[in-house]
């Protein structure tokens, strides 16, 4: 059978191969205790290539998101806890605001906005 994750081979009456399988067991343990680059770190320090690990994250393994969306909102909700927040991120919420692109979350300043004077403050 092929791994739902990579379609490479996972072996006979896997739906996973051992890679994928143990990029989705690493992240259920250290779910909202590691941040994004301390994960990245534990998924190669297992010997993990990059090409799979990009395959894992962007699979929805049981129909709740992508690994990388929830990855997204467990790191919102961890800081919105440690800020005081009552909110909390879902995954969903994730989703629409990744693929709503870049325009959302832009640092320029937009083409209609006017720059106020030199000088002023």
């Amino acid at each position: 059978m092929r791994c739902v994750s990579c379609q490479e081979a996972a072996g006979w009456w896997k739906r996973r191969c051992s890679d994928c399988s143990k990029v989705l067991a690493l992240y259920e343990q250290w779910a909202g205790e590691l941040g994004l680059l301390q994960l990245l770190d534990l998924f190669e320090s297992h010997r993990i290539s990059r090409a799979k690990i990009e395959a894992a994250l962007a699979h929805d393994p049981d129909g709740r998101g992508t690994l990388r969306d929830r990855m997204a909102a467990d790191m919102t909700n961890r800081v919105f806890a440690d800020l005081g927040l009552g909110t909390r991120q879902t995954v969903a919420e994730v989703k629409r605001l990744r693929e709503r692109g870049d325009a959302s979350a832009s640092t320029a300043r937009p083409a209609s906005d006017v720059r106020p004077p030199r000088g002023h403050r």
